[in-house]
């Protein structure tokens, strides 16, 4: 958590799947456009506590967090393991809490992770379809424009700590 923001990354535990298990069913529409997979694997409250259980062991492929402000779960930052040195992060936020920087925020805290906790080289973020919103937030998160294909817009960011590879 920043001192300055009121916007934290909490782990999800097995005692947030009735939480997120709500969020999840309030943006099921949004959230099927693109993570169809996880939505299907979560359709239950026993199935999110499961899916999380999963993710807690699974420490080697990813870091899934809640982005909580105070008490209020509005949405989640997930940071996928490339390899050691590059990640790729997946944000998505409850469409009643949208216009509140959400996104971005949780993304600085995840981004702080990513750099100076596990000291990882560059990140990536990727985006399916037209969604200025989502360019938007990336783009304030520091992520500048890679590369792009038919439906997929992709932007990278640098660990400013760490000095260019060739």
């Amino acid at each position: 958590r920043s001192p300055s923001d009121t916007v934290e990354l909490r782990q999800f535990l097995p005692k947030d799947a009735k939480t997120l298990h709500k969020l999840i069913r309030s943006n099921k529409k949004r959230l099927t456009r693109s993570l169809s997979g996880f939505v299907q694997r979560t359709r239950t409250v026993s199935d999110v506590r499961l899916w999380i259980e999963a993710s807690l062991q699974i420490t080697s492929q990813a870091a899934i967090f809640g982005i909580w402000d105070g008490d209020n779960l509005v949405g989640s930052q997930t940071l996928l393991f490339q390899d050691e040195i590059t990640g790729e992060t997946i944000s998505w936020v409850d469409k009643r809490f949208t216009g509140n920087d959400y996104a971005a925020r949780g993304r600085a805290l995840l981004i702080d992770f990513a750099f100076n906790v596990l000291g990882m080289r560059y990140l990536e973020s990727n985006i399916l379809g037209v969604n200025p919103a989502s360019v938007r937030s990336v783009e304030k998160s520091g992520f500048i424009y890679d590369s792009g294909t038919s439906g997929l817009a992709s932007f990278i960011l640098r660990n400013p700590n760490l000095p260019p590879t060739r």
